[in-house]
């Protein structure tokens, strides 16, 4: 028999003893813990009413998905959206501080979906974001507490956890769990990082996308080019946070739920899918003044010359090519198939609809709209909040809030500037 086949009947051995002690502790337990449960259960009902039980999807040995179970600690939300903090009652700090919340997971352990000992059960939708590495996390069953619970619990970050668990799945053994049963009823008795800091537990780290952010992002308006900023993030692999739309708040778009741009989390980044000027500089000044930051967006099928600078809070689609030495600052679009020249300046807010081709050295003043497949000579410009219509030749400079419409473009009427 080889090294290797002896190191894999020792370690299924092993896994059939822990299984025996979990079925065995957990079942001791669930009977001397049973009044307990039945007084927490009573509580709830009286304080909170149905249901007394929490589900929730986590992912467990191998990543297959179990529903979580925990006494319920928050009211339901009274609009979409609503913060925890906002939702969390008396009665439900206190079981959490007592980790009382927690005694239903004994059936979870039952059931073989969790074991006494191991990393804690994360959401799907944060496993979908693990390295390979991290991943690793997965090659045990989840714990009903585990190393990274008992060296500080939720007063770490995410990337702190996850190291201890690997950490302790590298060094796993019978005293190693020993240690970590005693610290667990020294924890109990002695109730600490069960909040993180400020009341608020740390939300793990979305993945690095290909301009280095790491934060959620909220797209704002639910409306079409919304959703096709969506889909460029998904292209992107971003974690999406939802949309932020005032019309149609409450909605559900895409599988997100639509909330107002004021109840968006503080530290979040976002991106306007909206394409008029006007509304989309009034709501990046209301969410930079609530502290979120603009986040560029570029599909990855579109062609940007590696000259080209763009400012923050961008949309780029696919196909579209922006050729060397241009410039386009902040909270810009150009639609899929657009064509930017070399040495191009678009100002702040300007939107370039599909087929579009801006010429070299063409500057397209602030909030300047440039209908489907409109070209602009080269060398020109266009003043700010001018609206060029669609299938527009403009051939002479436009002038600031003017509408030009037709092959020449003709002015047509003058706006004030958006």
């Amino acid at each position: 028999m080889t090294m290797a086949a002896e190191r894999g009947q020792a370690g299924a051995a092993d896994e059939r003893i822990r299984r025996a002690l979990d079925v065995a502790l957990a079942t001791v337990a669930l009977i001397v813990l049973a009044p307990v449960a039945a007084i927490v259960a009573m509580l709830i009902l009286l304080r909170l009413g149905s249901p007394v039980l929490f589900h929730q999807a986590r992912t467990g040995l191998r990543g297959t998905e179990f529903s979580i179970l925990k006494f319920r600690t928050m009211r339901p939300p009274e609009r979409p959206g609503q913060p925890d903090g906002e939702r969390e009652t008396r009665l439900g700090r206190l079981l959490r501080r007592m980790s009382l919340d927690e005694l239903p997971q004994l059936v979870n352990i039952l059931r073989g979906e969790m074991s006494i000992i191991g990393p804690r059960p994360t959401l799907p939708e944060q496993v979908r974001h693990y390295s390979p590495r991290q991943r690793r996390r997965l090659d045990v069953r989840p714990g009903l507490t585990g190393w990274a619970q008992v060296r500080g619990r939720n007063s770490l970050s995410w990337p702190e956890r996850i190291e201890l668990d690997l950490w302790y799945i590298e060094h796993r053994n019978v005293w190693l769990d020993a240690r970590i049963v005693a610290r667990t009823v020294a924890n109990l008795l002695r109730p600490r990082g069960v909040i993180g800091a400020g009341g608020i537990n740390p939300g793990f780290p979305a993945p690095e996308d290909p301009q280095g952010n790491t934060h959620m992002l909220y797209i704002v308006g639910a409306g079409g080019a919304g959703r096709e900023a969506l889909d460029i993030s998904l292209a992107l692999g971003i974690s999406v946070a939802g949309f932020l739309d005032d019309g149609r708040s409450g909605e559900v778009v895409r599988g997100h739920v639509v909330r107002r741009p004021e109840d968006a989390n503080n530290g979040a980044d976002y991106v306007v899918g909206i394409a008029a000027a006007s509304p989309r500089r009034r709501l990046a000044a209301l969410l930079d003044a609530r502290g979120l930051r603009p986040r560029t967006v570029v599909h990855p099928c579109a062609v940007i010359a590696p000259e080209t600078t763009v400012g923050p809070g961008c949309i780029i689609q696919a196909n579209a090519m922006v050729s060397s030495n241009v410039t386009i600052a902040s909270h810009c679009q150009v639609h899929y198939n657009a064509t930017i020249g070399h040495d191009a300046v678009l100002d702040e807010y300007v939107t370039v609809y599909p087929g579009a081709n801006v010429a070299g050295g063409v500057r397209l003043g602030a909030g300047v709209m440039l209908g489907s497949n409109a070209v602009i000579l080269p060398g020109l410009t266009v003043g700010s909040g001018a609206v060029v219509g669609a299938g527009a030749v403009v051939t002479r400079d436009v002038p600031s809030g003017a509408t030009v419409v037709g092959s020449p473009a003709r002015q047509r009427s003058t706006v004030g500037v958006a």
